[in-house]
């Protein structure tokens, strides 16, 4: 079977619920980030509401400090520390929260590809006794990954802005500085993102063929012997989501912005559903 007979088939079978699944992840992480974000704002400010006391007591510290002028300082402060404390345990634990959820609804939607290559799937039968075993591993391989994309793609996007900004300064004889550019350093940073990304993908599909050391070891084999194959898809399904993903600003001229905002985000899941099908199509028999 060609693999765009393959590719319909597997679409038929499961297309309408791994974007479901994306829906419901994307549903679950927009709850995150909004019940974090809230809880980070009373934090931030609670420590606004004491800059007023605490400029009004640096004016009187040069002079003699009373003890009632000692307790608020310090009353002050306590309240700051324990806030920006707080800020801090919010912010690592919903990251732990965030890696749990993509972990467990990634994992499902590449063990859901897989599982369409033999027939039509259902969710309860994706949820047998391998699957937290299954997600464990997924986890195991996805924390070093996240660990070197995050940084990596932090900082390109920096370098992006100011290689963007350098142009428009230059186009326009501005007077303003863009900072400075390093082109070597854009190339790197793209090709840690590129290939991390791109041997991860193919370790999530072999982890449900293989343990984690073969499904890791199985990954640089394969994907150095059909990098000429596997690499131009990763690539292109890059390049397609970042346009995607600003989709919704460009309907919103022609739409109203929730209705935008559904296509984009239905567009996107469209896209990463096809190329989760495709690259378990590819990686069928490795």
């Amino acid at each position: 079977m060609s693999i765009l007979k393959k590719t319909a088939q597997m679409l038929k079978n499961s297309m309408h619920l791994l974007v479901f699944v994306n829906l419901v992840f994307a549903a679950t992480t927009f709850s995150l980030l909004y019940f974090t974000g809230r809880r980070i704002q009373t934090y931030v400010l609670m420590i606004y509401s004491y800059a007023p006391a605490l400029q009004e007591l640096e004016s009187v510290l040069s002079e003699d400090v009373s003890l009632t002028d000692l307790n608020k300082l310090n009353e002050a402060l306590a309240v700051i520390n324990q806030s920006y404390k707080m800020i801090l345990i919010i912010t690592i634990v919903s990251m732990i929260i965030f890696l749990l959820v993509w972990c467990f609804f990634q994992g499902l939607e590449w063990k859901m590809a897989y599982s369409s290559l033999k027939k039509k799937i259902r969710l309860d039968e994706l949820f047998d006794k391998n699957y937290l075993k299954y997600v464990l591993r997924f986890g195991l391989v996805t924390i070093p990954a996240f660990l070197i994309l995050f940084p990596s793609f932090y900082f390109f996007i920096a370098q992006a802005k100011t290689f963007l900004l350098s142009i428009i300064v230059n186009m326009y004889n501005l007077t303003e500085t863009a900072g400075h550019v390093s082109y070597l350093i854009m190339a790197l940073l793209f090709l840690i993102i590129l290939f991390t990304s791109y041997f991860t993908i193919i370790i999530y599909v072999l982890l449900n063929k293989y343990k984690l050391l073969e499904s890791i070891k199985k990954s640089f084999i394969t994907g150095i012997k059909r990098i000429h194959v596997l690499l131009p898809i990763h690539l292109i399904c890059l390049l397609i989501i970042i346009p995607i993903v600003y989709l919704d600003s460009y309907l919103i001229k022609f739409l109203d912005f929730k209705i935008a905002a559904v296509l984009s985000l239905l567009a996107y899941f469209a896209i990463i559903a096809y190329y989760q099908i495709l690259m378990v199509s590819l990686l069928e028999k490795s």
